[in-house]
């Protein structure tokens, strides 16, 4: 059961990476293009004020915290857990697709995570962020 759920946190991780590229990502398998389309359906619309996304953005990286509190204490499937409500509350969050991509390692979900950090601290202008990332890529023997 627990692998399972594993599982559809990947493919979840994986979805919310194609719908923050613009659906340019490789799919997850078992995902179809519909899935994406009902997740553009459910997204918040473009008029939230700005406390509203800033709220969002704390919350996000606060399940960041805790997800690398986790990790750290050697409960990685809770770990995984919070990067992915990260990435749900806020599919920007770099940071949150940066953790995940670390925890997975050399898995095809570890590296797209990685691949989506280094794009969203590319568009962010976020240097430091994503010499981190392509450098961990490259270590890994994946490219940008």
């Amino acid at each position: 059961m627990s692998k399972q759920i594993f599982i559809s946190g990947l493919t979840l991780l994986s979805v919310l990476f194609a719908t923050a590229t613009g659906g340019s990502a490789e799919l997850a398998p078992g995902v179809s293009t519909l899935t994406i389309k009902r997740i553009e359906r459910t997204k918040a619309p473009a008029s939230t004020n700005n406390r509203q996304v800033a709220s969002a953005s704390e919350r996000s990286m606060a399940y960041v915290r805790q997800g690398l509190a986790a990790q750290k204490s050697g409960n990685d499937r809770l770990a995984l857990e919070y990067y992915y409500l990260a990435v749900k509350l806020d599919r920007t969050n770099a940071v949150a697709f940066m953790a995940a991509g670390n925890l997975l390692g050399d898995t095809d979900e570890g590296i797209s995570c990685m691949k989506a950090a280094a794009l969203l601290f590319q568009r962010q202008e976020n240097q430091q962020g994503y010499e981190l990332a392509t450098s961990w890529l490259a270590e890994h023997g994946a490219s940008e």
